[in-house]
């Protein structure tokens, strides 16, 4: 008998059993007259035992319309697991968690290698590739919210993920079955997916995509031409230094540098040398014009308003001295520019609306900022270290003074 006559032969034996006859205790009998009694049944059903048993479906019918819905749905159902549709949190995690490693052939464009091996790949450059999530003890975990309560749970998933179950990083992350994939996935890849020419920003295969390098924050604050009644502007810039880690266990990569003061201290001179010469602070100089500086696998990802080109291209530069690497053109953009060139400081003039001023909000008002403070950021021990600072209220950590 094939697949689909044994499962119609189960579903009319389950009705069968449901509508079989039922004596009242006492010989007790319905006084509803015939004509007013339901003529059709009332079904629980559950198309994945696995999967629905939580949540049946509830449909209605006599016994020719209810096996036409199950076969309909039926059919939907399974429509929708062959396109991945509806694909579960849980079917998902038992590859995400191995790394795929029943998938020990790559097949695809000619010539590539892949840099998520099963196991550890020695290449040609002398560098390993460490096998993809080949250490049980770092491969990413997570924890669900429920209530014991069916009934309580909402519709949607509550997860807190570690990419690392061996670091103290854990996200919150809710949503849909799909919802909660796709924020997995980029986490796993945010920062990963820049592209560039020229051997210091080359891609190959000793490149390993991970996160929780120190990260160096520059704030420039407006000091003066306050526009009234306004908040002073300013600007903050990061710059991932993924060549270091901050402690041995997190050491990946033979080329990668355990943090030290005497690194601290160095990138504190060179951003001295930088924004604070002499102790006169750099000018960043806003406008109305955007500009980009995007190369995520050296840590940048930088973005502004500047007066003029030249002036977005004389941040950078200083920017990418700080990360010991040319200035490199190719990932440098240009944004969009205002209509109206004319430059304003004050362009929220009011106009009347019900009897009473109304400010318009600011659109890219010009300004200078002066350098402020440039501070690391450790993220796996959570620590501030402030290198340069002109606050009071944030004086420079005792560990670089």
């Amino acid at each position: 008998m094939s697949k689909e006559g044994r499962w119609r032969d189960s579903l009319y034996t389950k009705m069968a059993q449901e509508e079989a006859v039922t004596y009242l205790p006492g010989g007790k009998q319905t006084t509803t007259p015939p004509h007013e009694q339901p003529n059709y049944d009332v079904f629980a059903i559950t198309l994945q035992e696995k999967k629905d048993k939580d949540r049946p479906l509830i449909i209605t019918g006599n016994e020719i319309t209810i096996p036409t819905q199950i076969s309909l749905l039926k059919a939907v159902d399974m429509w929708a697991e062959h396109r991945g549709i509806n694909l579960t949190f849980e079917d998902f995690w038992k590859y995400w968690e191995e790394g795929f490693s029943f998938a020990i052939n790559r097949a695809g464009t000619p010539g590539l290698i892949t840099n998520y091996p099963i196991n550890d790949r020695p290449n040609k450059d002398g560098i390993t590739t460490p096998g993809f999530r080949k250490d049980r003890d770092e491969r990413p975990g997570y924890l669900e919210f429920k209530n014991p309560n069916i009934k309580n749970n909402p519709l949607f998933k509550t997860i807190e993920y570690w990419p690392n179950r061996s670091l103290n990083e854990s996200y919150l992350l809710i949503g849909s079955d799909r919802d909660i994939i796709n924020q997995i996935i980029q986490l796993e890849h945010r920062g990963t997916t820049g592209e560039g020419e020229g051997e210091a920003f080359r891609i190959s295969n000793d490149s390993y995509r991970r996160i929780g390098h120190p990260e160096i924050f520059i704030k420039f604050y407006q000091r003066s031409n306050i526009e009234p009644g306004k908040q002073p502007l300013k600007s903050v810039f990061q710059i991932c230094m993924n060549e270091h880690v901050e402690k041995p266990s997190l050491k990946v990569l033979p080329q990668e540098k355990i943090l030290d003061t005497a690194e601290l201290k160095n990138w504190k001179n060179n951003i001295t040398a930088q924004f604070f010469p002499t102790n006169v602070p750099y000018i960043l100089k806003r406008g109305r014009e955007s500009y980009a500086y995007n190369l995520y696998k050296a840590g940048f990802k930088a973005w502004s308003y500047f007066r003029t080109q030249a002036d977005a291209r004389a941040l950078f530069e200083k920017l990418s001295f700080i990360r010991g690497l040319p200035f490199n053109e190719y990932f440098f953009t240009e944004g969009s520019k205002p209509v109206n060139e004319t430059p304003y400081l004050n362009p929220s003039a009011g106009e009347m609306v019900l009897g009473e001023p109304f400010e318009k909000a600011r659109y890219r008002p010009i300004a200078d900022l002066e350098f402020w403070k440039a501070w690391v950021y450790l993220p796996n021990t959570r620590q501030k270290i402030t290198l340069v600072s002109r606050s009071n209220k944030d004086p420079v950590d005792s560990r670089v003074a």
